[in-house]
């Protein structure tokens, strides 16, 4: 009977060893492919911490450079090779998810006591970017808000105090008034230069572009026109910002001591703060008229709706937006900004040259916002586009206005 039982108890040891080799076996199989344009010294390291915090999942990384990504990843889903996480830009979060593409993460999400917890700790922008008609497909990675730098060294020349404030429109052109400088006719110096986004304009004087049922264009109106001719007086009656008729670069302008202050993203900071500015320079704040107003841009990493590992898919989005994966971000040589506030904020050095930039950077991220998206992002961008006209002297801003809201208003009836 001894014998019996003990002959028992090894067969069902055996049994329960295969069946413990198998379970961790099969855990151990898990392959996750995440396509990405990302530079590896970013990605790498945020999927080396993943796969040490989650060793039953190996992770490989398939690049594809920006300009050729999406027709690959076209490619990749009509042969039924999906990568199981890529990124996605925000603005193309409707035309993916509106096509069956993206995994819907919100009932995981909204499941997920780690994650419900920090939800606060993230910018809501951040979080809306990846909302679709209520459903939730992503998040962010990494964002950058629009900046204003300025130069100290001709700021200081003209006995003007730094615009760390936001000003009013007539206070932030009687400013560029001040900083501009000509020899007869030509300019010689610049108060102000831009790299030509102007939807924040709008936003500062409380305007929109489309309503948030994303049905009804909110572009025609006083608002609107009114921002558009700040922008088109600053090139052309008052000639403190250079138009594009010139056909100079701003960021150039800039870095070469030729203009006083220059509108840019806020991933200048770190080329900037590398030797790029041969002058001592400082980020301010944009102006305002009715309100402070900046956009912020971003991508972040969604989920094939067809992958055969949505748990895994989720922990790997969650965990590079996650404080593992931020406090990696964080390293990254002050190129952008960390999604979570707490991590943002505790990586900015202190006491070093560029601690005030950052924390300006930082700031300007408290009044972020995002460009409007659409189904049909590539006809939308065209249509905004129109209002180039009015940087190219080509029509009035009322006209345009007019122009670009009868467009909007078609394609959004086709909702």
């Amino acid at each position: 009977m001894i014998t019996n039982f003990r002959i028992k108890f090894i067969l069902v040891m055996a049994v329960v060893s295969v069946v413990l080799c198998a379970t961790i076996s099969s855990a151990a199989t898990v392959n996750l492919q995440l396509m990405t344009w990302a530079a590896p010294e970013n990605i790498e390291p945020i999927v080396a911490a993943f796969e040490e915090d989650y060793p039953n999942v190996d992770v490989e990384i398939i690049y594809e450079g920006n300009a050729t990504f999406f027709d690959k990843l076209k490619v990749l889903i009509a042969g039924g090779v999906a990568p199981d996480v890529f990124l996605l830009p925000y603005e193309r979060v409707p035309e993916y998810a509106s096509s069956g593409l993206l995994l819907d993460f919100t009932t995981i999400s909204n499941n997920d006591d780690e994650f419900v917890s920090r939800k606060r700790d993230y910018q809501q922008f951040l979080l809306d970017g990846y909302t679709y008609q209520g459903r939730f497909y992503g998040m962010a990675w990494a964002f950058n808000p629009m900046c204003l730098y300025y130069n100290k060294n001709i700021l200081d020349a003209s006995g003007v105090p730094y615009p760390d404030k936001a000003l009013s429109w007539d206070a932030f052109l009687d400013l560029a008034k001040k900083l501009t400088r000509k020899n007869g006719d030509t300019v010689t110096q610049w108060g102000f230069t831009w790299n030509w986004r102007w939807i924040e304009y709008i936003y500062q004087n409380g305007g929109g572009i489309i309503d948030a049922t994303g049905n009804k264009s909110l572009f025609n109106s006083p608002n609107t026109v009114q921002a558009l001719q700040f922008i088109h007086d600053m090139l052309y009656q008052y000639e403190v910002a250079p138009s594009p008729l010139l056909g100079l670069n701003g960021n150039t302008l800039f870095q070469e001591g030729d203009a006083a202050m220059h509108h840019d993203g806020g991933w200048k900071l770190r080329s900037y703060n590398d030797g790029a500015m041969r002058y001592d320079w400082g980020i301010g704040r944009l102006p305002k008229q009715v309100t402070e107003a900046t956009l912020a841009f971003f991508d972040g990493h969604v989920a094939y709706a067809g992958t055969k590992y949505p748990n895994e898919a989720w922990n790997l989005v969650k965990y590079i937006a996650g404080p593992n994966g931020q406090e990696i971000v964080s390293k990254g040589n002050f190129l952008t900004v960390p999604v979570l506030r707490s991590i943002a904020s505790k990586s900015i050095p202190v006491n070093q040259p560029v601690t005030e930039k950052l924390l300006a950077r930082l700031a300007q991220t408290e009044v972020a916002r995002i460009q409007p998206v659409h189904v049909k992002q590539t006809t939308l961008a065209e249509i905004l586009a129109e209002v180039e006209q009015v940087f190219r002297n080509e029509a009035s801003p009322a006209q345009v206005v007019e122009n670009v809201h009868n467009k909007l208003s078609v394609l959004l009836a086709e909702n």
